[in-house]
């Protein structure tokens, strides 16, 4: 039987990373759609291309910006000789935009073919828990907004928009809009 402490900090880590992550997520898909009204009307005239749209979303902006791992045995990484009970930072994020993957890293497209191979929500043993649910709460919510809002823009420029610079977490802090 786990003991009280151990439930309670796994139960707050898994509710704070489902709501923390979903909440940037749902920013910057909104950031997306306000810079870009080509892509609104295009997922307004198609619903199908809003998955690939959420993946490329958690691609070019990955809600989570760091995570330490530890090796436990002696490995290789990329050529780099990782010794036991090394402790190594990971960049979700800079491993999204490599263009031996993704070509025209730094280009948001929706069409993209292989945008689903980010590693926004981890990989292997190390997958977010609740991706599904993300994924799920996003192909709610963005189909109610684009329904919702038809004349979605951003209300603030590019320079006066604020990012959390605290933590693994990536994330705008305000992000004003206008319909």
């Amino acid at each position: 039987t786990p003991e009280v402490n151990d439930v309670a900090l796994l139960a707050a880590n898994l509710f704070t990373g489902g709501q923390e992550t979903t909440v940037r997520l749902l920013s910057f898909a909104l950031r997306a759609l306000g810079e870009r009204p080509d892509i609104q009307e295009r997922l307004r005239n198609d619903r199908d291309r809003i998955p690939n749209f959420i993946e490329e979303t958690l691609r070019f902006e990955s809600p989570l910006r760091a995570q330490f791992r530890m090796a436990k045995v002696t490995t290789e990484v990329a050529g780099v000789h990782v010794p036991a009970g090394s402790t190594m930072l990971l960049l979700p994020g800079a491993a999204n935009r490599d263009p031996r993957l993704f070509e025209n890293p730094t280009e948001f497209d929706i069409d993209r073919p292989n945008a689903r191979y980010h590693l926004a929500f981890g990989h292997g043993i190390h997958q977010c828990l609740g991706q599904q649910l993300a994924r799920l709460e996003m192909s709610v919510a963005l189909p109610a907004l684009l329904q919702r809002f038809p004349t979605l823009s951003l209300a603030a420029s590019e320079a006066d928009l604020t990012f959390r610079a605290d933590g693994p977490v990536n994330g705008i802090r305000a992000l004003p809009v206008r319909w």
